[in-house]
């Protein structure tokens, strides 16, 4: 029998969210959100490629995106408080409202939490030591677990409004009047603007192919947490570390801890 089944069962609902989020990406990016164009400088006789980006639907997609990457955030936050709950519970220490997976900044003050936590016989020390020694849940020691942790305290006070960066156009195709290709096949963009074509001198330039859109979502770069990172793999990453925390716990077996 499964031990710890409430907090899988939170790691799967931030799985389902992490897919409507990526879902909800992929729709963005398949969207009419962009349109691409040929802009012809007559006084040069020269060209550019004029790329145009809907600001607004980039903000309703930051608005959603917010709701669903707190909703991840919980999930995978509740599912360590709920793996170390049971863990106090069964270690016949005395839980209180404050129960809750311990991450600390650096290993030194963690050791320092597990130290009193054993003193008060919260814990086992064969708990204490898995997750000082495997789990390491302090920012140099497992990034992806004190990210979720910081992620979530700042969601319980304000927006995590993540950021979109280089949409990528790719296989997109220029030519001119005799079919020759003009241009390069990708471009990377993260506004609306034009891009000069080179070596369009006198000669009449066509958009025959959009291509495809590729945009990347970012955690905001002053974060302290994911700073910078593209969201949907730093989540991803998030999720698999709690997975792996609550297999560690799952397989092995401590003297005298029944559940």
């Amino acid at each position: 029998m499964t031990r710890f089944k409430g907090s899988r069962l939170k790691v799967e609902r931030a799985k389902k969210h992490l897919a409507d989020f990526h879902n909800t990406f992929v729709a963005f990016s398949n969207s009419n959100f962009k349109s691409l164009g040929v802009e012809e400088h007559l006084e040069k006789r020269t060209h550019s490629l004029r790329i145009e980006m809907d600001m607004g639907a980039f903000n309703a997609l930051g608005d959603e995106a917010t709701l669903i990457i707190g909703d991840v955030l919980h999930n995978l936050k509740s599912a360590l408080d709920h793996l170390y709950y049971q863990l106090v519970v069964a270690s016949k220490g005395k839980p209180s409202k404050h129960t809750r997976f311990p991450v600390r900044d650096t290993r030194e003050e963690l050791e320092a939490y597990i130290v009193e936590l054993l003193k008060k016989k919260k814990v086992l020390p064969e708990i204490g030591n898995l997750i000082l020694d495997a789990v390491k849940p302090y920012q140099a020691g497992n990034p992806a677990i004190w990210g979720l942790h910081e992620l979530n305290i700042v969601d319980k006070h304000e927006r995590i409004i993540p950021t979109l960066r280089l949409v990528g156009f790719f296989d997109v195709s220029l030519e001119d009047e005799n079919g020759k290709q003009v241009g390069v096949r990708n471009y990377l963009a993260e506004e609306s603007c034009l891009i000069p074509l080179t070596g369009t001198y006198g000669r009449k330039i066509t958009l025959q192919d959009n291509g495809r859109t590729s945009a990347n979502i970012i955690f905001d770069v002053s974060a302290r947490a994911f700073q910078g990172e593209t969201v949907f793999p730093a989540l991803a990453r998030a999720v698999e570390e709690v997975k792996r925390t609550i297999d560690a716990f799952e397989i092995v077996q401590f003297p005298g801890l029944t559940f």
